[in-house]
């Protein structure tokens, strides 16, 4: 294991552990691609709390939106979340990616994303796993959003059981290999 690899292990490990827990139940080949997909919904969700002021985190989300760009053609930046990214990249991915930049940015527009960053976290693993498919991207898309609300003080409103509800029914079409984007929502079952 490289001390990049170690560094990326760890930012995920203590900054997502529950993320990080799921992992380990991925096929090992699986392993390095969700734990870099995880280091970058970190790194991004952690945007809000190292700026003053939202033009300020709009540029760190245009900084990685370029970054994915720059992954894509095969030149990532020298950034450790970039180069994990970089080994893992399938075409799918990006638009994934993508996903939760946007709601990065809707936080940064005054748009309280409400899960959208956890949800769009959940279903960027898929392609990793193999799993892409309607039912499989509803379902992981609601057990993120359930995670994402009940970690989320300002979501006292918000209904994450309707969520895990709406993810239980699309369960018996998910294919077995999406499993491990799904541990989450028994994450956020129990909370």
């Amino acid at each position: 294991m490289t001390d990049s690899d170690s560094e990326l292990r760890d930012l995920v490990r203590d900054g997502d552990r529950d993320r990080y827990l799921s992992i380990q139940f991925a096929p090992p080949a699986a392993r390095p691609g969700l734990l870099a997909v995880a280091a970058f919904a970190a790194e991004i969700a952690a945007i809000p709390g190292k700026v003053s002021e939202p033009v300020m985190g709009q540029m760190r989300v245009a900084w990685w939106r370029d970054a994915l760009d720059r992954i894509e053609a095969r030149d990532p930046p020298h950034h450790p979340v970039a180069l994990a990214l970089a080994a893992a990249w399938r075409p799918a991915l990006g638009e994934r990616l993508a996903a939760i930049l946007d709601a990065s940015n809707r936080e940064f527009a005054g748009e309280p994303s409400m899960g959208a960053l956890d949800g769009a976290a959940q279903v960027a693993w898929l392609p990793l796993l193999g799993a892409d498919g309607a039912a499989a991207e509803a379902a992981a898309w609601e057990v993120g959003r359930a995670w994402g609300l009940l970690r989320d003080d300002a979501a006292a409103d918000a209904e994450p059981a309707v969520n895990l509800a709406r993810a239980r029914k699309r369960l018996p079409e998910v294919p077995r290999s999406a499993m491990p984007a799904m541990l989450i929502g028994a994450v956020a079952a129990s909370m």
